[in-house]
């Protein structure tokens, strides 16, 4: 399984437990980091904005003071900087403190190219937007993930409770047939 694949379902799955939000939403981030990354291959900014910087790091290319800050979070983490726990891990970081507006934003959105076009400019506000490159990832981790996990789990976003309902009229209908 490539990485992309990987980590659209990790992702997804772990910021719906994390952050409460739902599957589109993740995907937005998914595909944000995905269009930073060229699908989490390359983590080191290749052609940094700012001349004579040490550029973007990590799945966000996290730069300048808020590279810093990922930096020291690793650190006193003690985590591997490329790895998934320090780069979720930092991210839920900003998420649940500086950032946490761009977080309030993307739970107002309606479909992953909303949640991807909200967390680049509330989140990324990158230096190169790639917009239509951000949608479209976003795109792809949200069918990876509804793909990879049966109909009655949580990416549906229905309650448990319907789903049992649901099945038990199932198992009423096919009772009478028998």
């Amino acid at each position: 399984m490539d990485r992309f694949t990987e980590y659209s379902r990790r992702i997804i799955k772990d910021l719906i437990k994390d952050v409460n939000c739902v599957d589109w939403q993740a995907a937005g981030v998914v595909g944000n980091f995905a269009a930073e990354t060229s699908k989490f291959k390359i983590y080191q900014e290749i052609k940094p904005v700012v001349s004579g910087s040490r550029g973007g790091y990590g799945w966000a290319q996290w730069t300048g003071p808020r590279r810093r800050a990922f930096e020291l979070w690793v650190k006193e983490a003690n985590l591997n900087i490329d790895s998934y726990e320090a780069n979720y891990g930092f991210l839920l970081h900003e998420l649940k403190g500086p950032e946490n507006a761009a977080l309030k934003a993307l739970y107002k959105t309606k479909t992953s190219g909303e949640a991807a076009e909200v967390f680049m400019l509330k989140y990324e506000r990158p230096g190169i937007p790639a917009l239509a490159k951000r949608k479209k990832y976003a795109e792809e981790a949200l069918i990876i993930y509804r793909e990879a996990i049966p109909v009655h789990e949580e990416q549906t976003q229905v309650p448990n409770w319907i789903v049992r309902i649901i099945e038990f009229i199932k198992n009423l209908f096919s009772k009478e047939k028998k």
